[in-house]
């Protein structure tokens, strides 16, 4: 009899501890269909291991990028002085203006605004210019000569990609338009307004939404400032001929927007600079309206293509 209670007691003994082992291991059966619900402590602190973002990244709002904007100015001499009422109207929109473009006279007047980008700059330069080529005929020796040594005293060394506001002067190479961003501005603005100067875009303007669409250009704009009776009163024989041909193939780039004057002004004549901003704000603030529903389409759109 006792030894059948030693027998029954060891096999108890032997059970127990084979059952202890087996419920011992840390280990997880994935045939279990019931879930294992793991709560874990975002707040935790641990000094080991990577750090891990826990937070849903669905659940993260993106924020659609700044379009680029990018505007070409066609030359149309004095006209285009024009733009500094644009560029005040687009500052007070808070639209920017992230390349620009331009040649003859009007790359000058955006090469100073891009130098600072500031109107405020641009304007008190423009003051000295005007004071000094007012008597001048454009494109002349004594004109040309002036502006050599303003660019040379306002730009020295800088290059275009220099300036704060990227500037891109179209030149022919090759029988093709093109741009040299590392140009030198004081080099490529004074070939933009020399008349005799065979890669002056003044022979071939063009559409330059491709060229500017390589510079990641998100909405570009093609502009002119024209009045609809321009008037040229100082110009004649080959640089008369070579403007007025370069003006009517303005007027064939479909994609040009002309802007009109409420007034007939002269090309060649330097008037007080609020007199041209003012026979032209009218336009200017159609165009920033237009401009406004355009940059409006884009933003809905890209707004809805990151969501």
């Amino acid at each position: 009899m006792l030894k059948i209670v030693c027998v029954l007691l060891l096999i108890s003994l032997v059970s127990c501890t084979k059952q202890k082992k087996e419920y011992g291991l840390g280990t997880v059966s994935l045939d279990n269909s019931d879930a294992i619900s793991l709560v874990i402590n975002k707040n935790a602190n641990t000094s080991y291991g990577p750090d891990v973002d826990l937070s849903d990244e669905n659940s993260k709002e993106v924020a659609p990028r700044e379009v680029i904007l990018s505007l070409n100015l066609y030359s149309t001499l004095y006209q285009s002085v024009a733009v500094i009422d644009l560029l005040k109207r687009l500052e007070k929109e808070g639209i920017n203006i992230s390349i620009l473009g331009g040649n003859g006279f009007a790359s000058l007047l955006l090469a100073l605004y891009a130098k600072e980008k500031s109107i405020t700059y641009l304007e008190w330069k423009l003051f000295d210019l005007q004071k000094n080529l007012i008597d001048l005929i454009p494109y002349s020796p004594d004109w040309r000569s002036y502006l050599e040594n303003f660019l040379q005293t306002e730009f020295g060394e800088l290059r275009l990609s220099d300036l704060k506001t990227l500037l891109l002067i179209p030149i022919i190479k090759n029988d093709e338009v093109t741009f040299n961003d590392s140009a030198k501005v004081r080099k490529i603005v004074l070939e933009s307004m020399t008349v005799e100067n065979r890669k002056n875009i003044l022979f071939s303007p063009e559409d330059f939404t491709m060229l500017f669409q390589k510079y990641s250009s998100d909405i570009h704009i093609n502009m002119t400032y024209l009045s609809s009776n321009p008037k040229i009163l100082k110009l004649d024989g080959f640089r008369w001929g070579v403007l007025t041909k370069y003006l009517g193939r303005l007027k064939q780039i479909e994609s040009n927007n002309i802007l009109d004057s409420k007034d007939q002004l002269y090309l060649d004549k330097l008037i007080s600079v609020s007199d041209i901003q003012k026979s032209f704000e009218q336009s200017n603030k159609n165009f920033v309206e237009k401009l406004k529903l355009k940059l409006d389409e884009w933003s809905q759109k890209n707004s809805t293509s990151s969501n």
